[in-house]
Order: C-alpha cells, then structure tokens, then sequence
C-alpha cells in the first residue's frame, strides 16, 4: 500500500492509502496493521485524490465513489429527541403535519 492522508477520528488513527491488492483507495485502522515494509520505490498520488471525498467529519472515515443524500423519518417520542440534536453539519429537519421529523443531509458514508 502507499499512504495518501492519516486522519486521526474520535482518539483513532486511520490510514487513507492506495492498496495495490485491490487497486483502489483503501482506509485501514493504524491499530490493526500488524506489520508493514518500507519501499523505496517513488510513489505518486493519483491527481484527484482529495482527502475530504473519504472523510464526513459527522459519521467518520468512509470510502465511497460518490456522496449519497439521506432521509431518515421519525416519529412519536424519538422525532423530538432526534430534533433536539445536530447529526450532521448540513443537516435540514422537516416537521411533518402527523408529528414526524424527516432529517435530510449529504454523505459519502455508504454501506457496501
């Protein structure tokens, strides 16, 4: 692997780098290597790697091709606990006319 940004998220340590195995951008936690080699190879980072399409500083370290949007509804006694609190920086809340809340925002957190 060649190393491309260490973030540091929530007291961890993680490594965006590119995995050679797998021929894409990987992430790995620091805490998990368990053995690396130094190579003395030049390594170059691809043009359009930036460092913040990996990372949502709301939900952590993620890699993702692209950023999706979100909707999560909510009712009864969880929509006025989940109101009382920002989830994500861009976060938009939607009071509906039942009593439900529906919490929009963008993220490149995605499950594989």
């Amino acid at each position: 692997m060649d190393p491309l940004h260490l973030v540091g998220y929530h007291g961890e340590w993680y490594l965006l780098c590119w995995a050679h195995h797998h021929a894409e951008i990987r992430i790995y936690a620091l805490t998990r290597i368990q053995r690396a080699t130094l190579r003395s190879e030049h390594f170059r980072p691809p043009e359009d790697f930036r460092a913040g399409d990996y990372i949502d500083p709301s939900f952590g370290v993620f890699v993702n091709e692209s950023a999706v949007d979100v909707a999560i509804r909510f009712r009864d006694h969880a929509a006025s606990r989940i109101a009382e609190r920002t989830w994500h920086p861009q976060q938009v809340i939607e009071h509906q006319d039942d009593g439900s809340i529906v919490v929009r925002f963008r993220t490149n957190q995605q499950s594989h």
